[in-house]
């Protein structure tokens, strides 16, 4: 203002959230995925088992032995199983392949590879990241892009 500069102001409507921390991250995740998709939204061969709101993207399969707990978003060219269990609240990018493990309350994002007999809750695993394990144990993860965690 004392250079003259003209300040202008704009009015937020709708909600906001911060999402300055994971935890923040976690929850603007969770808000948004309560407001997407509808049951029965997605086409599914192969007989997986799918439960409340899932959005699928283009050339996903899920296999048979796999289960996913809406609300979910799987992104395109995914390949989820053979035995994966997904959800609630999970965001997943394009291009992941999910294998043997669990993920509850986390955002996997695109291109990751996680072939893993893990519970991984609570999580934000970063592009082209990758874990595999034979192991049955629950972890938190906040990987950093292009990592790979061996357990």
């Amino acid at each position: 203002m004392e250079d003259g500069n003209t300040i202008q102001y704009d009015t937020v409507t709708g909600w906001w959230k911060d999402t300055g921390t994971p935890e923040d991250i976690l929850h603007a995740n969770q808000l948004v995925l309560d407001s997407i998709g509808t049951p029965q939204q997605f086409v599914i061969s192969n007989n997986a088992e799918v439960q409340g709101n899932i959005v699928l993207g283009k050339n996903t399969t899920i296999s048979r032995d796999s289960f996913v707990t809406g609300p979910v978003i799987i992104g395109e060219n995914c390949n989820i199983g053979p035995a994966a269990r997904i959800g609630p609240y999970v965001s997943i990018g394009d291009n992941c392949t999910l294998k043997q493990c669990d993920i509850e309350n986390s955002i996997i994002m695109a291109d990751c590879n996680i072939d893993a007999k893990i519970t991984i809750a609570d999580s934000i695993i970063a592009h082209a990241a990758q874990i595999s394990n034979h192991h049955l144990k629950k972890h938190q993860f906040l990987l950093g892009e292009r990592s790979q965690v061996r357990l």
